[in-house]
């Protein structure tokens, strides 16, 4: 059938604008009125080629979200749509026989056959449509994959100078059913507790604290008696289990640079810790090469 209709060329030019992006008010009120207008064959005629145009940006979209997104439109795809177009040109020309293409219309607009420019439009609609949507889609913000601390752990064990330290009860009874060890690395200044056996703590009532014995700071005094070295406050609850084990997994920060460890303490102390502990409530004790 050939576009004898002036307002068909109208209408086409409005459904491949709709493909690429929503139409304005006005023209989706015209489009709706030029619709209403038609016969119920041509209606039904352009219902289907609306269908086909929408299909055809689908697939083009498809094909181009499966590429790196700075890629452009692959030439190989955009001589396939053209050339699709041009042959539905064709096929209609040739359904049409010789009285339907290029009868001049009012204004001097040229006819051409309905499945042709359905066709072409929607060759070219495709490629805005994917070109336009591709290119301005949200770059994917690739999420940083953070090893957990029972990961991190077994790292450290495996890098040169890491020393571990098994613990043992200390005075206090809280820590007689403690076990588990302490990994550290003096050059990366990093270093884990392994812990089973200590009892959950309420943070407003109390926390357990770290303390790192380092022979470098050693006074006149034995250094077990010295003033050790604060390796941080941490409570059982908010501690990250080793998926494996079950045992609690829980980092050092040490608030000095360490030098040589002579042994790690664990108390029990008031929420927020302190400076200097009394050792009154000493519950595990992890001497290095003891």
């Amino acid at each position: 059938m050939s576009a004898s209709n002036p307002n068909l060329v109208r209408i086409l030019e409005l459904l491949s604008d709709q493909v690429v992006g929503p139409l304005s008010p006005a023209e989706q009120q015209e489009l709706d009125t030029l619709l209403a207008a038609l016969p119920a064959d041509q209606r039904a005629m352009v219902r289907s080629e609306q269908l086909r145009l929408e299909r055809a940006a689908a697939e083009t979209l498809a094909v181009m979200m499966q590429r790196d997104r700075a890629a452009p439109v692959p030439r190989s795809l955009r001589d396939r749509l053209l050339a699709s177009g041009l042959a539905e040109l064709g096929n209609d020309s040739t359904r049409s026989g010789p009285a339907s293409p290029a009868a001049s219309m009012p204004g001097g607009r040229p006819s051409f056959p309905v499945g042709g420019m359905i066709g072409w439009l929607a060759a070219a609609a495709a490629i805005i449509f994917a070109v336009f949507t591709y290119q301005n889609r949200p770059v994917p913000v690739p999420v940083p994959i953070v090893p957990t601390p029972a990961e991190q752990r077994t790292a450290l064990i495996n890098s040169p100078g890491t020393i571990t330290a098994s613990w043992s009860p200390g005075p206090d009874p809280a820590g007689a059913g403690v076990s588990g060890d302490v990994v550290w690395n003096a050059q990366q200044q990093k270093g884990f507790l392994r812990l089973k056996g200590l009892a959950e703590n309420d943070p407003a009532t109390f926390q357990y604290q770290l303390w790192i014995f380092d022979k470098t700071r050693q006074t006149d005094k034995p250094v077990l008696e010295q003033f050790p070295v604060d390796g941080g406050v941490f409570d059982i609850a908010a501690a990250q289990k080793d998926p494996a084990t079950g045992d609690y997994i829980i980092p050092i920060t040490a608030k000095l640079r360490v030098g040589d460890v002579a042994a790690f303490a664990i108390t029990s102390e008031k929420p927020g810790g302190v400076v200097v502990t009394t050792r009154e409530n000493l519950l595990s004790l992890a001497p290095v090469g003891g």
